[in-house]
């Protein structure tokens, strides 16, 4: 039952991606905005309920940006993508696993 708001999020951003072609480039900064807030709320949530800190010297923000990778923080298919993921597959998505890969090698304590 949780999974609904999630997935209408989801379907919301892909509706925005759509029309991010003909739309100005604000509107895709603020679909990329809304994609990226949506992966560190639910990121945050399922390290919370995992039991997995991230350390006090990063912010979940910096954290999910490092496991997205510099060349897919501005693509709005790729964070619309990890979204989809998150809201299916929650703590077994691939992206969660990446970040407990990175939390268990030291990449985010301090």
């Amino acid at each position: 039952m949780q999974r609904q708001p999630i997935l209408s999020l989801t379907q919301l951003i892909r509706e925005l991606a759509g029309i991010v072609g003909q739309q100005p480039v604000q509107d895709q900064a603020q679909a990329i905005f809304s994609a990226k807030k949506s992966i560190d709320s639910m990121m945050e949530s399922l390290l919370r309920k995992q039991n997995f800190p991230i350390g006090a010297n990063w912010t979940i923000e910096e954290l999910t940006t490092e496991v997205i990778e510099k060349e897919n923080v501005n693509n709005l298919n790729y964070l619309i993508d990890l979204v989809q993921d998150l809201a299916t597959y929650g703590a077994t998505s691939e992206f969660f696993i990446s970040t407990i890969r990175l939390l268990e090698q030291g990449g985010a304590w301090g």
